[in-house]
């Protein structure tokens, strides 16, 4: 669970934060949180219960390794379409970040002999069999609340951090300008040797992407932790 907006306010020494009314704060909390799970391509919540555990579809990639859209804390099934022998819960291996799926080598090798025995003798290697939608993975998705206990203090960080840097641009001498110019839908400030892009998206600061290095979750890979 993220945590709470007196939890981050009271953590913080930055007096423009906690000089904020508490609906300004939720709403830096919030718009935080938002473009962090942005950045990191995934959100530090669970997704699913034991009770209630949630399916995804999958495409298939022929091959013994399946990637997955996101972290997943535990899996309660696994079916596979398009094949004979369909994978089963026993057979895969979950990477140590979470992140993919692995079949066992069985035997088929990797050169021509090898390759020939197996064939020979219908040795034939393990695979998510390649198709559309045609792997169901269903369990618990994202990170439960201990784990994010244990593991994600680099995330409450970068939160706190961001809702920092916000209060400060909103407290700077140049915030009554940018407000006035985005409210007559200008897409850019100059003042003085000062000029502000104000076509973009809330933007993360070096410091808050500090944080974030082990969590980007790049869904071909999955992140670092």
């Amino acid at each position: 669970m993220y945590p709470s907006t007196e939890d981050l306010v009271t953590a913080s020494t930055v007096a423009a934060l906690g000089d904020l009314t508490g609906p300004q704060q939720d709403a830096l909390r919030a718009a935080a949180i938002s473009a962090i799970e942005g950045y990191c391509g995934q959100r530090f919540l669970a997704e699913g219960t034991d009770n209630d555990p949630v399916t995804k579809r999958l495409d298939g990639t022929g091959t013994r390794t399946l990637y997955l859209p996101c972290r997943i804390v535990e899996i309660t099934e696994i079916e596979s379409f398009g094949t004979e022998a369909g994978v089963t819960l026993d057979s895969v291996t979950i990477s140590d970040d979470r992140s993919r799926l692995t079949l066992p080598e069985t035997g088929a090798g990797t050169t021509w002999a090898t390759r020939a025995y197996a064939d020979a003798h219908g040795l034939t290697e393990a695979a998510f069999p390649a198709g559309t939608d045609n792997i169901r993975v269903t369990g618990i998705w994202g990170w439960t609340d201990d784990e994010y206990d244990d593991q994600l203090d680099a995330v409450t960080t970068a939160i706190r951090f961001d809702m920092e840097d916000k209060a400060l641009a909103g407290a700077h001498a140049l915030n009554d300008t940018v407000r006035a110019a985005r409210t007559l839908g200008l897409n850019s400030v100059n003042q003085g040797r000062i000029s502000l892009n104000l076509d973009t998206e809330h933007q993360l600061s070096a410091r808050v992407k500090q944080q974030l290095v082990p969590f980007v979750f790049n869904h071909a890979g999955g992140a670092t932790v």
